[in-house]
Parts: structure tokens; sequence; C-alpha cells
């Protein structure tokens, strides 16, 4: 923005003065300011402005004496001046014209009628006539004649400005005018209002439970409610009376002014732990609030039919509220104290409940501190400790200070940080197994509750723990012992169930045996005589004729039908005849005989037969015919289940299996024993050989001849890997 004029602003006023500086040069105008009329002078003489603008008022020099000033200073004449004046006063308006100002502005000025003046005057500067004629003129001002000297523009200017001032001035009145009777209807409003609400609240203070009281300077009633005829008095028996009337002596001299300002001589009163007193002389922030005092009933035999019912015959605690009254304010000169107006409350209940409350928190913090469990108080929104009992600081091992304030994943639930079923996964209750971690580093398993309660008005969480470290080490122990039983159990009822089989099979053995022994006597004789018969026949019949094949097939039958009588007589024997003689024998020495019979066998179907003694194996004590029995019953079927295998091995080992007992192991090759038939291969009677290829009862005598020998005898056997015998017999 191109520069419109340079102007000088002679102003005392910083305020003023920064004002008008920025207002000019926002519309484009270079200014400088001056802070009096010396300075103005001086600056006028340095910059020549084109333009002056000035107070009035100023130190060191008045605006009127630096006009003057400037108008006798051929140099500075020619410069425009603006005086800044109310033209309120005539004596003002003589001066200025005496001074040579050549305009005027009234204070205060519009905005747009001084830039609009300044734009004028810096437009029409070289109009300004030079020669133009001073008169001298003699004017009237209240009453008495004066000579000013002046040019007929610059009157016509100050009249111009007297006018716009008093235009200025009456729209101002007029406005005020309209202003005040809008005030005056609305005070008028506020008056009503005022009265409505005076009414209500005499009417509020007349109702209303808690007792409402004046008093004078003197601590004397002036007015007070019916509320205090809940404690039997009557408010007009009370008016003009102290208020220590009604107030329990020994709280008069705790809540008096004048008893209590004596112990105050030459101390403040006026901070917060002044004391309270019922009749306050301070307002604003030092009024009375929570002023507790005790209040004596009037005792009344009888009370008569529409009275208020006193509260009761006991003293009754009150909580004042109160305030002093003023004229005008308390700060201000020459106030005068009018007295003090409160209310009192009956805080009997309240007073009690506090002190319930107090009781249950104090029975309350008791069984935290010495709850057994570990106890403390969870903010939910932070996770933050807020508390703790002491078993849970010592479960954790730290003092209080180093636990409340961290967050509670550091010791309880470390693995459930970020999803507390609580606050993050929004169960109620968490009623569980978790983890303490010690300050030390030690996981302790804890049973955990949480519980949500209230504390000062925000929702906490209640977190309680007990230490199961030995419920632990206890259900292991029980859990062991349990297993241990349970393995017993299985163990004693598997001994029971062999033990009932062997006695099933006992009673069955023994029955089968007496059958036996009558079928077998029965049938020896006429088997004996059949075979003889068929013997003597093939002797004198052609070979080769088929009634000598006949005899022979009859010869071979009647040989397998009297070794089928001879197993039942040794089946019967071994049942109802007593132990043997029993000798000390090598065992292998019994495998080779067997061997030895057994050998067409053995060496007809290519079996590979070999037999192994650990070194030092003891000898057996046995019935020597008996274990032969045994053996050759059980290599005779290891002979039969390899025949037809590709891989024909028989493998005996021979070795102590205690200081009591030498083990016989009998391994074949063979197609093994099907697991379905497994429990059936020691019934009597039971074979897998074909008919006329077994009687069934070679198994069954063995085991009753090992088992009566006091030995065992077991087996395993596999699908394509063959079966395996285990004999056990006493040294």
């Amino acid at each position: 923005m191109p520069e419109k004029g340079n102007i000088l602003i002679v102003e005392d006023s910083p305020t003023q003065s920064m004002y008008l500086k920025f207002l000019l040069e926002e519309n484009g105008y270079t200014v400088r300011v001056a802070r009096n009329g010396l300075e103005g002078l001086d600056a006028a003489s340095k910059i020549r402005p084109q333009l002056i603008i000035s107070d009035v008022m100023m130190p060191e020099m008045t605006g009127y004496e630096m006009c003057r000033a400037i108008k006798d200073d051929p140099l500075l004449s020619p410069i425009p001046l603006i005086l800044l004046t109310t033209l309120s006063d005539p004596e003002d308006i003589l001066k200025g014209v005496e001074a040579q100002a050549d305009f005027y502005l009234t204070k205060p000025f519009d905005e747009t009628a001084l830039l609009s003046r300044v734009k004028d005057i810096l437009d029409h500067t070289l109009e300004l006539k030079k020669d133009e004629k001073w008169e001298e003129l003699e004017i009237v001002v209240r009453g008495k004649r004066r000579k000013v000297r002046s040019t007929s523009t610059r009157i016509m200017n100050l009249l111009l400005s007297t006018y716009e001032n008093a235009v200025l001035r009456n729209t101002e009145l007029l406005n005020a005018q309209v202003e005040l009777r809008d005030l005056n209807e609305e005070l008028e409003d506020r008056v009503y209002e005022l009265r409505v609400s005076e009414n209500r609240f005499r009417s509020l203070v007349k109702t209303i439970p808690d007792i409402v009281y004046r008093i004078n300077p003197q601590g004397k009633f002036t007015f007070i409610n019916e509320a205090i005829e809940r404690l039997g008095y009557m408010p007009e028996d009370l008016i003009g009376q102290h208020f220590s009337k009604i107030i329990l002596p020994a709280d008069v001299k705790r809540v008096d002014r004048k008893a209590v300002m004596k112990k105050l001589k030459g101390k403040k009163t006026g901070d917060e732990k002044a004391p309270k007193l019922f009749n306050e002389q301070r307002t604003g922030k030092r009024k009375t609030e929570g002023l507790e005092v005790v209040l004596v009933p009037l005792h009344k035999a009888t009370l008569e039919p529409g009275y208020i019912e006193p509260l009761s015959s006991d003293y009754l605690i009150m909580e004042v509220n109160s305030s002093g009254m003023w004229e005008i304010n308390p700060n201000a000169e020459n106030s005068d104290f009018l007295g003090t107006v409160g209310v009192i409350r009956d805080i009997s209940i309240r007073k009690k409940m506090e002190k319930d409350l107090a009781e249950r928190e104090a029975q309350m913090r008791t069984i935290f501190d010495y709850a057994s469990a570990g106890i403390v108080v969870i903010d939910p929104e932070n996770h933050l400790i807020v508390d703790a009992n002491p078993t849970a600081l010592k479960m954790i091992g730290l003092d209080k200070e180093d636990v409340v304030g961290s967050v509670c994943h550091r010791f309880i639930c470390p693995a459930e940080e970020g999803r507390c079923p609580i606050t993050d996964l929004n169960e109620t209750v968490d009623n569980s197994e978790r983890i303490l971690m010690t300050s030390e580093g030690n996981e302790v398993p804890i049973l955990k509750t949480v519980a949500p309660i209230i504390l000062k008005g925000r929702r906490h969480l209640l977190e309680s723990f007990v230490d199961i470290s030995r419920l632990k080490d206890t259900e292991n122990q029980l859990k062991a012992a349990h297993d241990n039983l349970e393995k017993r159990v299985e163990e004693r009822t598997r001994d029971l169930k062999e033990s009932q089989a062997q006695l099933i099979q006992a009673e069955k053995l023994g029955a089968l045996g007496t059958l036996t022994a009558g079928i077998a006597h029965e049938l020896n004789n006429p088997m004996m005589g059949m075979l003889n018969f068929a013997q003597y026949c093939k002797k004198h019949v052609d070979k080769e004729t088929k009634v000598f094949s006949v005899l022979d097939d009859m010869e071979r039958e009647t040989k397998r039908c009297i070794d089928i009588v001879k197993n039942l007589q040794t089946f019967s024997r071994m049942k109802s005849e007593k132990e043997g003689i029993l000798e000390k024998i090598a065992c292998g020495e019994i495998i080779e005989r067997v061997r030895k019979l057994l050998s067409y066998r053995i060496e007809k179907d290519g079996v590979s037969f070999t037999v192994t003694t650990s070194p030092g194996c003891p000898n057996i004590s046995v019935d020597t015919g008996n274990i032969q029995q045994v053996f050759l019953n059980l290599i005779g079927n290891a002979v039969d289940a390899v025949k037809d295998t590709e891989i024909r091995n028989i493998d005996i080992q021979i070795e102590e299996d205690s200081s009591e007992h030498v083990m016989v192991r009998v391994a074949d090759t063979g197609y093994g024993i099907p697991e379905d038939i497994q429990e059936k291969i020691f019934d009597p009677f039971y074979t897998t050989k074909g008919v006329g290829k077994g009687t069934g009862l070679g198994l069954s005598v063995s085991r009753g001849i090992v088992e009566k020998a006091g030995g065992s005898i077991e087996f395993s056997s596999e699908a394509e890997n063959g079966t395996v015998f285990i004999v056990r017999l006493p040294v």
C-alpha cells in the first residue's frame, strides 16, 4: 500500500497513542508518536509532518501550549493541527481558538469520522490560505466579555466540530433515554420477579425441615423459622434471645465469636485453619461451612394437637452453614456489619451412619489386614494395584510401596495379561487356578477369586487368593497313591481271576479225573483184547488181501485208543495220586531224554533242534517221569508246529530264573497260536489238531504236572512269528 502522508501523534496515553498509530498505519499513513507537548514540538521541528494530531491535557506541555508554539513558528505554522477534545466546556473551546488550532475532533471519536477528516485535510492542505485575514472578536462567556483572535476558517471549523459534538451527544442522550426506558421496564419486571421469589422464599423457609435463622451483631435472634418447633421451641420465644440458649453450653465457648476472639489476639483469623463460628462476620470463601454443634431440645410434657412433634428429647448433632451480612460489602469503607444468617440441619442420623460406617470400615480393614488369604484391590481401567494386605505382600515378597501402583499382571496371572477374564473378556467372576509370580521369579499356584466392589464411587476389583502348593502336592500324592492302588487292585483282580480260573479248572479236572479213571478202567481191558485179536488175525491173513488192510487199520486205531486210555489214566492219577518220588536232576538231561525219544520225528521233518544251558544252572527237584512227560508234550507240539514251515527251528534255553527256580524256554518258528483261542489251549480236551491226531489233554496235563511240582507254565505267541513256552521248575 503506497504511503498517503506523514502524521505526528502527540498523546501521553500509551493505549490511545498505539490505537491511533495502528489505525492510521493500517490505512497507509506514516506515523510517529510523541509522549507530550515538548516531544511533539521537537518532533515537528525535525520531521516536518504533514499533519499533527494532539491531545489537550498532557504533562510537560499541554496541547494548547504546543499548538500556540507551532503556530507562532513561521516554518511550522502551515502544518495543519487537530486537537482531540471533548468540547464540553466553553473555556476549553476558547483555549483552542486562542491556540489557533486548525481542526477539532471530539472524544471519544468515531474511526470513520477520524479517517475521513484526516484524508480531507491532507487532500486540501495546499488550498489553505496563507494570507487569510485574522479577526479579533468580542464574545460573552458565562456573563463575561472576552476578546479572541482567529480566522474565519478556524472559527467555522470550531463551530462545525462543536455542532458535530452536540449532535453526537444528543444522539447518545436519545439512545440513553431509550436504554433507560428499557431498563426501567426490565427493573419493574425484576421487581415483580423479586417479589414472587421473595414470597416463594418465605414459603420455602417456612416449610423446609431445616432451621433458618438470622442473628444481629450481638448474637441475638432476629428471625427463626417454624422448623425450630421440632426442638420444642416457638419462634417468637427465641426472638431477642442469644443463640447460646439452644446450644449445648460446652459448644458455646467453641463457636461464639466473642469467646473465641479472646484466644486469637495477635493471630490471623482469615486462613482456612481459623475456627468456625456460629455468629460469623465474614463472607465469600471465608463463610462458615459444616460447623457441627449440639442443640439442646426443649423438654415439654405435652404438645397440643397441630404442633410439630419434637425430633427427640436427647441432644441433637446439627450442622450449621452461615455467612455474615454487611450493609454494602465487607471490604468497603464505612460498611456496617448487620449480623449473621444461617441454616441448621439435623445430622444426627448421618453422624450415626458415619460412625457405623467407620466401625464397619475398621472391621473390614482388620479382616483385610489379618486375613490368611492374600487380598489386593485393583483398578480395572488401568490394571494397577491400589492396595494389598500383609498376606499378599508376604506371598509376593515385597513391601507395600513396591507393590501398590504396579500393574497387577506383574505378580498375579502373568499369562492372562491382555486377556483378563474380568477386564478383557467381560466375565463377571473369576474363580480358578492361576499363577502368582514372586519377587524372586518363582511361580506359585494359587486359587483366585475376584469380586467387584465400589470404592470412592468407582468400580474396583477385589482379588483374593490362597497358596495351593501343598494342596497340589497332596493331590499329586493322592493321584500317585490312587494310581498305585488301581494298579494293585488290577493286579489283585487279575490274580483273583487266575485263582478263580485255576479253581474252576481244578474242579473241572477233579471231576474229569474221577470220570476218566472210571472210563480208563472200563476201556483198558477191551482195548487190549481187541489189539491182541487184531494182531492174531494179521498173522493168519494174507498181507495182500483187503482183510489184512482192515486188520491193520483196526490195530492202529486200537493202539490210538489205548494211548488215549493211558493219557486218561495219567490225567486221573495226576489229580488223585500223591506226589511221586522227587530227585535232583539236571534239566538238560531231561531235555536230552526227550530229544532221543523224538529223534525220529525231528530228523524226518528236518527240524533244527538246539539246547543252550547257562553256566552254573542248578539242578531241579522234581518227579522225573512227570516232568519228562511235560517236555515230551511241549517239544512234540513244537515239532508239529514247524514241520510244514520253511524255517523249522526249535530253540531251548535253560537258565537260572531265581534262587528258587530254573526257567526253560521252548521256542519254535511255527505259525503261532491264533489270538482268539489262546485262552483255551490249557482247557482239557481242546485241540487244534485234526480228527484222530490229538486228545486235547497234553497241555492241560502238562500244566497240572508243573503246578503240582511247585512251578509255573506260560506262553506267548504271535501270528507268523511262532510260539514260546516258558516253564519254571523248583530247584
